[in-house]
């Protein structure tokens, strides 16, 4: 039989590929051993042919996404130059929705469409003979031909669980993907999910299992690809339940449906541990006619109160998403939904940019709309009826400065205060952004420690007086990067007698094990290289109590501790 490998490229390091590693489990099965191989887009191109060269394959099937397709062209080129013989096949939602395009390289053979399990199967016992069968596109005599389509596997659990023992040395410190359910019952006109038919499960008996290998494999992040994890709420209760109470060190990472979500599921996650679930919620908009156009429904009230009831438990990260880019969302109105969803105060907010993926209604009406989009993957908006290119540029740079400074978590106090100073979040993060275009910083990488100096300066330009904005620029400061040398915007009214008085606390061991326990036993010279003791004029935590308000930070922990000034 032929020498085979299934290989993705993908995204980030800390990624893995779920796809080829549920193909793989699956041709194992059918006593089929073909090798998987993974990359990211960070590898150079030719390091990636390089090494696949040298396993001699005759056959190499790459997984296809709109954030690698770019790069496994380029891969796959230089391999069936390198050995003309090697026989290279591509599938994933990329090529499934048009796969005659791909097969237009010389260096494609065959295209799989749709779910890749059986037809890869199929595929290594009829020898990479695609005539009979479903699901494939390929090359005949120069010809390009189409079978007919492979129906979805009805029931699941012929599938085998994707990882085994053997895999975890490679899936070491990498984020798991793992799916519960195939398809989504909802039809958003901008996702590829909208073309499947219906929801398929698992058994919950094989979920358990498998979050229990999971769980006893102290595998640190797990993330739950099914499109909409609570489609079935009583099924994802139970899921969530079996996860809550058998808690490790994994933190499982949900996508919902927030106005379908039940009062039940956030008991659990108000009864579970701190961090044992995120949870992402699409909103997109709040624009009513948006909603109406691709397909959700205007259903923001019923989403606003379950992410608030979920961020009350103060158990979950919340992270929601808006896309730019909509129909009937022209500047004015994804301020207005910006700013509302804005207000809900979860721990991320994701300013997406529409995508028009091949297969998805939006796409295939984009004329109604006049969408301009990138011709190359991965198909994003540059303009419609309603937005402007200028505005989405204008939307590119407010989205850089959100995620440095609300995203990060590590502005909380700080970015709070700026707020008060303005009408509304959107014009905030706007005169920000406009900011760092000024002082040639926009989209530009930068130190952390950078960020807070540019956000202080950014409020002495447009405020003055820095002094109350210090008291909390510094507690987020020192909460988040490691104790060192004191930064110049922060002016320390600390005296001789102050400093005198931190070094006879650290002497005293009372004081050690009541509030630096992580330091008991280390002489006081040497804890003072891990903590800083500042004092404030009021407590940033509560404006209302003035005073000499003293703080420690350590970097253990990385806690802030509140004392007493004569403790």
């Amino acid at each position: 039989m032929k020498k085979t490998a299934l290989v993705c490229i993908n995204a980030k390091f800390i990624h893995s590929a779920l796809g080829i590693y549920s193909i793989s489990r699956y041709a194992k099965k059918q006593g089929i051993e073909v090798d998987v191989l993974e990359y990211s887009i960070n590898h150079n191109e030719m390091v990636i042919d390089m090494d696949v060269f040298k396993g001699h394959y005759d056959v190499v099937a790459f997984s296809c996404y709109i954030f690698n397709i770019e790069y496994v062209i380029k891969v796959a080129s230089v391999l069936k130059k390198a050995n003309p013989h090697l026989s290279i096949w591509l599938g994933g939602p990329e090529v499934s929705f048009s796969p005659e395009e791909y097969l237009s390289y010389p260096f494609v053979d065959g295209v799989m469409i749709g779910e890749g399990e059986v037809t890869f199967a199929e595929l290594y016992h009829a020898d990479f003979c695609a005539t009979n069968i479903l699901g494939c596109a390929y090359k005949k005599d120069g010809e390009i031909l189409k079978n007919a389509p492979r129906p979805t596997i009805a029931n699941l659990d012929e599938i085998p669980f994707a990882y085994s023992e053997e895999d975890l040395p490679k899936l070491k410190d990498k984020l798991i993907y793992y799916e519960t359910s195939r398809g989504c019952p909802f039809r958003c006109s901008y996702c590829l999910s909208s073309t499947d038919h219906g929801v398929r499960y698992y058994s919950l008996d094989r979920v358990r299992e498998n979050l229990l290998f999971f769980i006893s494999h102290h595998i640190p992040l797990v993330k739950f690809v099914d499109r909409t994890f609570n489609a079935d709420n009583r099924r994802a209760a139970e899921i969530m339940r079996f996860i809550a109470n058998n808690p490790g060190e994994t933190t499982f990472h949900m996508e919902i449906s927030a106005d379908l979500l039940t009062d039940e599921i956030c008991e659990i996650v108000e009864n579970s541990r701190d961090g044992l679930f995120q949870v992402e919620v699409g909103i997109q908009s709040t624009n009513p006619k948006t909603l109406d156009a691709i397909c959700r429904g205007d259903h923001f009230e019923g989403i606003k109160r379950s992410v608030l009831a979920l961020l009350k438990t103060k158990k979950a990260h919340v992270h929601v998403d808006l896309i730019a880019g909509l129909p009937y969302e022209n500047l004015d109105t994804f301020k207005a939904s910006f700013n509302t969803v804005y207000a809900l105060h979860a721990h991320d907010l994701q300013l997406g940019f529409l995508k028009l993926l091949k297969g998805t209604k939006i796409r295939a009406e984009k004329a109604i709309h006049h969408y301009r989009f990138t011709d190359y993957p991965p198909y994003e908006i540059i303009g419609n009826d309603f937005l402007e290119y200028a505005d989405i540029v204008r939307l590119k740079k407010i989205e850089d400065v959100l995620e440095r400074y609300h995203n990060s978590q590590s502005f909380i106090l700080s970015l709070s205060f700026l707020e008060s100073k303005y009408s509304d979040a959107f014009t905030m993060f706007d005169e920000l952004s406009k900011y760092f275009c000024k002082i040639g910083q926009s989209m530009q990488p930068c130190s952390k420690p950078l960020l807070y100096d540019f956000l202080v300066a950014f409020y002495r330009e447009k405020f003055g007086d820095t002094d109350e904005f210090c008291v909390y620029l510094a507690y987020d400061y020192y909460q988040n990067l490691k104790v060192g040398k004191a930064p110049d915007w922060y002016l320390d009214k600390s005296d001789e007698t102050f400093r005198e008085s931190c070094l006879e606390f650290l002497y005293d061991e009372d004081h050690i094990k009541t509030y630096l326990p992580e330091f008991m036993g280390e002489p006081p010279k040497k804890i003072l290289k891990h903590v800083r003791f500042l004092q404030f004029p009021f407590d940033p935590l509560n404006r209302d109590e003035k005073g000499k308000i003293v703080y420690i930070f350590e970097n253990i922990s990385k806690s802030a501790i509140k004392i007493v000034e004569n403790a």
